[in-house]
Parts: C-alpha cells; structure tokens; sequence
C-alpha cells in the first residue's frame, strides 16, 4: 500500500482545495507518474495487442482491457493490456 503526503497550505489566505483542482500530479514525481487509465486509443490498442481493429471491435466485451466508448472508438487500459499479453 501507498503512502501520500498532503501538502496544506502555509498560510491561512490560501485555498485549501486549490491543490485538489490542479490535479495530483504533485503526488508523484514527474518521471514516475503513473499513465491515466483508459489512455489508449483504438490505433495503440491495436500496435499493442497484435490484433486487427476489427478482431478488437469484435471481441471488445469479452476483454478485462477494452472500453467501448462509442460505435467507432475503443479505449484501453495500459496495465490491464500488458497482464492479458503475458498471461497469452
């Protein structure tokens, strides 16, 4: 399990949440961000399985890595990719 640090504010002027709306990046360092879920585009799902765009639109609801979003576009997630294709 992760640990976090929460950055407050010094003085009391600040906003509280204003840290909250700029994202969480400042979690993280900057090489070691972890990428956003379902990031990749139907072109990198297909550079990334080996499998044609149309075997993927297929098969969208049979895989833990694939979201159809809408009729003509699929999102994928990195990591749940990555397990499918050592688990192959």
């Amino acid at each position: 399990m992760r640990k976090y640090t929460v950055l407050l504010p010094e003085t009391p002027d600040e906003d509280p949440l204003r840290g909250l709306y700029a994202g969480f990046s400042y979690m993280w360092p900057e090489e070691s961000a972890p990428e956003p879920r379902w990031s990749l585009d139907t072109d990198e799902l297909v550079k990334r399985s080996g499998r044609s765009r149309r075997w993927l639109f297929a098969h969208c609801d049979e895989l833990p890595f694939v979201r159809r979003m809408s009729r003509k576009v699929l999102r994928g997630d990195a990591q749940l990719l990555e397990r499918w294709i050592t688990r192959r």
